[in-house]
């Protein structure tokens, strides 16, 4: 089967005006252990975590009153960042939105994984912080995450940071696994821009729904963004696409 990792992002909605069925996430007796721990620190330890502003640490702090149990945000549209403005869930028809809780997993620090339309609540906390009792958050989902959600025989499309896709990528058979590279071309030099590269991965994780991708050569016949496939930079594992900036 055909399984797509995905990023989250920083910024989340606190609205939820979609109609779709719900479902509620795999993991969340381990994300009760991480929040709990979460609100138990006192403001100066959450800006630690959170290597965040006075004033960003305090609103999320304020994230925290809620009940994780009594999740409300339909993970796919929770997000704003810049990869789901491009992913543009909100235009998809019934089938593209199917395909995506199908296929579809975004990884989360606090979550673990998330299917599209898992409620959850606002919160902040990237996969790459360390919290004071259990540390690395890497130590903590170890393979728990890939175990609940892949199998050996799934073709993994990449479409997560390096960040998120190692909670994945390592317990994973890596003729299985196909990597999607968004690189610019400038002045000569190839070189991943981190803006144009989220919203690649957002437009693709939309050409894959759209077109209910089950034909991995499909893919590279994604052109959105005047991004376009390299033949020459790819190879069996890693799907490179282009984009040329004047």
């Amino acid at each position: 089967m055909i399984k797509i990792i995905i990023s989250p992002a920083k910024k989340i909605s606190d609205t939820n005006d979609f109609d779709f069925p719900s479902s509620f996430p795999k993991l969340l007796d381990k994300s009760k252990i991480l929040y709990e721990e979460l609100r138990s620190l006192k403001i100066e330890e959450l800006k630690e975590v959170y290597k965040t502003s006075d004033e960003l640490t305090l609103k999320a702090s304020l994230m925290l009153e809620k009940d994780l149990k009594d999740g409300y945000i339909h993970a796919l549209l929770a997000y704003n960042g810049l990869q789901y403005q491009s992913l543009k869930a909100h235009i998809l028809d019934k089938e593209a939105l199917e395909y995506l809780n199908n296929h579809l997993i975004i990884l989360s620090g606090l979550y673990g994984g998330l299917r599209p339309f898992d409620l959850i609540i606002p919160y902040r906390l990237e996969m790459q912080s360390r919290l004071l009792k259990n540390g690395s958050l890497y130590n903590f989902w170890k393979d728990i995450i890939y175990k609940t959600f892949f199998q050996k025989d799934d073709t993994i499309i990449n479409l997560a940071s390096l960040e998120y896709a190692k909670v994945i990528t390592p317990y994973h058979p890596k003729e299985k696994l196909i990597n999607i590279h968004f690189l610019c071309l400038k002045n000569g030099r190839l070189k991943m821009i981190t803006t144009e590269a989220k919203k690649g991965r957002g437009a693709m994780t939309r050409y894959l729904a759209e077109n209910q991708l089950s034909d991995l050569n499909k893919i590279k016949d994604f052109k959105e963004l005047s991004f376009t496939f390299s033949k020459d930079q790819s190879d069996l594992n890693n799907y490179y696409f282009i984009k040329e900036l004047k």
